[in-house]
């Protein structure tokens, strides 16, 4: 089963405002020549990285051993076993990127050492069914954090 990530308001209003700044910079190269012309390329190149992230986002695929994050380049993907898994916590502080209500903070196992990642699917509740499902453990939620 495969889940998409969920978009939040912070990424849009992030890439509105440098698209804004980029307008900015462009109207200003246009007017005052080129002493603006290496902001106006940074900014555009910034803009265009965060556009491609936003249109292709990362997507989750529970199979029926593993956990599979596929992420787009410059980041890597990652296959997590579920036996590796030892449980999750939902939820955050309110505030930010870190801190989304819909975030799973998921807690595995890798290499001898307890680590964690911050899973965002649309839907989080089937997402987490199908996951305790898939898992057959009883993968057990914590306390918000």
């Amino acid at each position: 089963m495969q889940y998409k990530s969920k978009r939040g308001i912070g990424e849009l209003i992030l890439i509105l405002f440098i698209g804004a700044l980029l307008l900015l910079s462009l109207y200003a190269c246009f007017v005052y020549g080129s002493r603006t012309l290496t902001l106006s390329l940074v900014l555009a190149l910034l803009e265009a990285g965060m556009l491609f992230f936003y249109f292709f986002r990362t997507e989750y695929e529970l199979t029926e051993e593993t956990l599979i994050i596929r992420e787009h380049p410059p980041f890597r993907g990652r296959s997590i076993p579920y036996a590796a898994m030892k449980n999750y916590r939902i939820g955050g502080r309110g505030g930010g990127r870190m801190g989304r209500l819909y975030d799973i903070y998921l807690i595995y196992e890798e290499s001898g050492k307890e680590r964690f990642l911050i899973l965002s699917p649309e839907n989080r509740d089937d997402f987490i069914k199908t996951l305790r499902h898939r898992s057959g453990r009883s993968l057990e939620e914590d306390e918000m954090i």
